[in-house]
């Protein structure tokens, strides 16, 4: 067996959201050739499929046997965000920083965990600590953005979103999250841009014809003032 190549095509698969493809191939990889790596994915993709007792038994048997690999423990904090144990969650990736304070993925899911308790202003803190270890993050910038917009700081959120576009121009929900603002603050002409160009693509997606069926008359006036 060839293992780099099916380890590739394992990857692959979890790249393109075909978790169930993916954790098929890492489980046989796993049972052949019992690497950190294959075991670490394996309870990533029980992440995605919320099969999330499977999860912390495989991040758990790696801290057992690698106590100094700061992966298991985000991903660890990663499965207590999902399933509420918000003092667990924050636990893991208090001892994932410890072990690696230059992990960017550490302060993206201290954001996270932050963002999920509502304490926009330290998720804020996280996200901008992540961006400066590593500034081509199109999600990170996204999330950013949505605490500046949590807190009403309208500008700045829609500069993060313009970031997180511009490193990924498949990232939709940036569209979304930017036509929601231009709605709030009554640009309604750059909102009906922004939902009409979702609209495109998902043409019977009812939250956005609901959202142009709102700011198509407004932006009508808006025209006419």
């Amino acid at each position: 067996m060839n293992f780099e190549k099916f380890f590739i095509e394992a990857e692959n698969y979890y790249a393109d959201n075909e978790y169930e493809k993916a954790l098929e191939k890492f489980r046989f990889l796993y049972n052949n050739v019992q690497t950190n790596d294959c075991l670490n994915y394996i309870g990533c993709c029980y992440i995605h499929l919320e099969r999330y007792l499977l999860a912390i038994e495989c991040f758990e048997s790696l801290i057992k046997n690698n106590s100094d690999w700061e992966r298991p423990f985000i991903n660890l904090g990663r499965v207590y965000i999902k399933i509420g144990e918000y003092n667990k969650a924050f636990e893991y990736l208090k001892k994932a920083e410890v072990l690696n304070p230059f992990n960017e993925d550490v302060y993206f899911y201290l954001g996270m965990f932050y963002s999920s308790i509502g304490d926009y202003e330290s998720a804020k803190k996280s996200y901008i600590k992540s961006l400066d270890i590593n500034n081509n993050q199109s999600e990170t910038h996204q999330n950013l953005g949505i605490c500046y917009n949590k807190q009403k700081l309208y500008e700045e959120a829609l500069n993060e979103f313009a970031l997180a576009y511009n490193i990924d121009n498949c990232n939709i929900d940036v569209i979304f999250n930017q036509g929601c603002i231009y709605e709030r603050i009554r640009n309604y002409s750059k909102a009906l841009e922004k939902f009409c160009l979702l609209n495109i693509n998902y043409p019977h997606d009812v939250e956005y014809i609901t959202h142009i069926a709102h700011c198509s008359p407004a932006a009508h006036n808006q025209r006419h003032i």
